[in-house]
Formats: structure tokens, sequence, C-alpha cells
């Protein structure tokens, strides 16, 4: 019984184990951000994607944006960068606004299950303070 409850488990898990990223990533309105994915060597041929999770219950990833391997992809405020040689890929979101918080994945396109990595984007309001700044404005304050 617990050789098959670990087998679903691996079923139901696609991509389990096979990347690494980081699992949250954020930023103020109006600036940029990458996040970098890592996948493993025999991924070096496969395209890569960005894709923002949609859904309450029955959850999909639309992808934004692609590259293939080796290549680099800008498309209006996003870009993607596959470098095969370090096995990462780089995106980068540009002039971010609030609605581009939410969960997002790292992909690798494979033969059947592909291989995915979740990100959560956390964009914050507000002004951006240098301590100069701060220190300034405090004294007109």
């Amino acid at each position: 019984m617990m050789r098959l409850l670990l087998l679903w488990g691996w079923i139901i898990i696609p991509g389990y184990g096979a990347m690494v990223g980081p699992k949250e990533v954020s930023g103020p309105e109006g600036s940029s951000l990458s996040v970098q994915c890592f996948y493993e060597d025999k991924h070096e041929e496969n395209s890569k994607y960005w894709c923002k999770v949609t859904g309450l219950f029955f959850q999909r990833c639309i992808t934004i944006i692609t590259t293939e391997s080796g290549k680099e992809e800008t498309d209006g405020k996003m870009s993607i960068m596959d470098n095969p040689q370090s096995r990462t890929f780089t995106v980068i979101m540009r002039n971010l606004t609030l609605k581009d918080a939410g969960q997002y994945q790292c992909g690798i396109s494979r033969f059947g299950v592909d291989e995915v990595f979740e990100v959560t984007v956390v964009v914050f309001s507000g002004k951006i303070f240098s301590l100069q700044t701060w220190r300034t404005e405090a004294k007109m304050g």
C-alpha cells in the first residue's frame, strides 16, 4: 500500500525535484525583477518557458514567454534567456504592476509531463526611498 501511495504521489507531482529556483521574488511597482531557474543537463536542448497560474479550483498555467535552447526572447516587458552551459534560464519582468503579482512557473517542455517549478511573484505598492531621500524628507516633514 505504501509503495502504491509513493508511486501515486510521484505521478501527480510533475517534475518534482528536477528544477530549482526561488520560491518567491518581489519588487515594487514600476521596477524590474529577475528569476533564475536551474535545470538538469538532460534538458539543455528543450524549450524553456514562463507561465502564470490561473484558476482557483482547476488551475492551468498560461504561457507568457518561451525560448529555445541557448536563445533569448523579448516580448513587451518580459524577457527569457537560456544558458545551457550553466543549465539555467532567466526570466526578467519589467515595469511591474500590482496585476503581475501571483503564482508563476518556470517550465521545460518535454514529451509527456513538463518539468516545472512554482514561483510566487509579490509586487508591492509605494514609493521607494533611499536612505538619503528618507533623511531629507524626514527633516523637511
